[in-house]
């Protein structure tokens, strides 16, 4: 595939993706049993954004008896980038919908990219080579009209800027780990930090890929033996100790408050003591019970919900790949 074919591709793809994506966009959400998605939660998860636009606050207290409308589980990341679009486009359905369809256009040009980069191998065959372009243009279409795609990309909820930072987050572990090179430890820290900060920033339910980073970067250090592999372990925590930190010390300085005193205020409040009251007033059963739910239910959140063909393509897959990695002990993507 030449780089020229893969601009004009970009191209057309783009220019499809934003006419699905912006045409009907002040349009009301489809019903919550085809999407999962609440026209009531999209406004709930962008109050912040909009005391900033509206009072040059994020946390707006209207009277003095009555507690201030910010939550702790708004995503810094995805309110920023709405107060940025309502001061471009105004209050109104466009302001507040443009930085999801900027998000999920991100996500599909890293991972245009990535299929672009897996598949144009120099040692390929010739059919191989047809076969593989084939399969890129037919994966790139797919992505523009899935469905969960295209209204994640049209709402204003959490789930499409915790995609788009993990899938930043990839493209910089890939490029600051290629393959065969040596590990450089500020780049360890550097994973560490941003590994971190896309939990932090962005939402808690991208809390698990602070382990899977870690994980990848201490394989990394085990093949160079145990010593390297300590420490890079050490260096990815103190990286996400170091995120912790700033988290810490920007909340603070956005709402006034500290975190911890945040939490204190609204732990007691009726939205909370449905999210973090069982763990203090229920028996184990009961914890490890909500626990099992909450992790079913999380599985039902991802782009498979909605497509089960993608799930029994996923799944047929999944032991394919696997095992090419154990014939060529070899975990790297490209």
């Amino acid at each position: 595939m030449t780089k020229r074919f893969f601009k004009y591709h970009l191209l057309l793809i783009s220019i499809l993706f934003f006419i699905t994506r912006l045409l009907f966009l002040d349009r009301d959400l489809p019903p919550w049993d085809l999407t999962f998605y609440s026209g009531l939660d999209e406004m709930t998860y962008n109050i912040p954004a909009f005391n900033q636009y509206h009072y040059g606050t994020i946390s707006y207290q209207v009277v003095e008896f009555l507690p201030a409308d910010t939550d702790l589980h708004y995503s810094l990341l995805g309110n920023f980038m709405t107060y940025i679009s309502l001061e471009l486009f105004g209050n109104n359905y466009f302001g507040l919908r443009i930085a999801p369809i900027i998000a999920s256009s991100i996500i599909i040009g890293l991972l245009l990219y990535f299929l672009y980069k897996m598949i144009d191998k120099n040692n390929a065959t010739r059919l191989t080579k047809k076969f593989n372009l084939f399969c890129y243009i037919i994966i790139s279409f797919y992505i523009i009209f899935n469905f969960s795609f295209l209204i994640a990309s049209r709402v204003n909820e959490p789930t499409i800027f915790r995609t788009m930072t993990m899938i930043v987050i990839i493209y910089f572990a890939l490029k600051m780990f290629p393959e065969d090179h040596d590990l450089k430890l500020t780049h360890v820290y550097f994973l560490g930090l941003l590994s971190c900060f896309g939990v932090l920033f962005v939402y808690l339910h991208n809390l698990f890929m602070v382990p899977a980073f870690g994980f990848f970067i201490i394989y990394l250090g085990y093949k160079k033996g145990i010593k390297e592999a300590i420490t890079c372990g050490f260096i990815f925590l103190f990286g996400i100790l170091c995120a912790l930190e700033v988290f810490l010390f920007v909340f603070e300085l956005v709402n006034d408050k500290t975190y911890w005193e945040m939490f204190l205020y609204l732990k007691n409040s009726p939205g909370w003591e449905r999210r973090i009251g069982y763990l203090t007033t229920s028996s184990i059963f009961q914890v490890i019970k909500s626990i099992i739910r909450n992790g079913y239910l999380f599985w039902g959140t991802n782009i498979f919900r909605l497509d089960l063909s993608l799930l029994f393509l996923f799944l047929i897959s999944l032991p394919i790949y696997l095992h090419k990695i154990v014939r060529e002990k070899n975990t790297w993507i490209f």
